[in-house]
């Protein structure tokens, strides 16, 4: 009965100590790969955090220049609206001037180059002296 035990103590002993080595030789490889682990769950949730940012100011900047344009685009509206109520008959006064204006032209065309032949005809003299 004495060396039953013996050989069981001794049995117990070896395991004890196999475990124990594992066991070590697992603490030496466990924290390297739970620290791997700890820096990419670390930068994925930076990434995904800087993702959800920059969506969100791309979205306030769409709605802030969107906002801009509606309220460039109202007063535009508005200010043509006055132009339009302070000059009602501003197409009609030029429709009747350009008219006017095209005949008082032709009739100065002749006398302008009249005008432009003289001084060609001038300074064809100063060159030729």
């Amino acid at each position: 009965m004495g060396q039953g035990t013996a050989e069981a103590v001794a049995q117990v002993e070896e395991t004890r100590a196999r475990l124990d080595a594992e066991v070590a030789e697992l603490q030496r490889r466990v924290p390297p790969m739970v620290e791997q682990a700890k820096r990419k769950a670390v930068t994925g949730a930076a990434m995904a955090g800087g993702l959800v940012v920059m969506v969100i100011g791309l979205r306030l900047t769409v709605r802030i220049v969107g906002k801009r344009r509606a309220a460039k685009k109202a007063a535009s509206a508005r200010l043509s609206a006055k132009v339009r109520a302070a000059l009602p008959d501003t197409a009609d006064l030029f429709a009747r001037s350009l008219p006017e204006r095209v005949e008082q032209l032709a009739r100065s065309l002749p006398e302008r180059v009249e005008q432009l032949s003289g001084r060609v005809e001038d300074l064809a003299e100063r060159l030729a002296s």
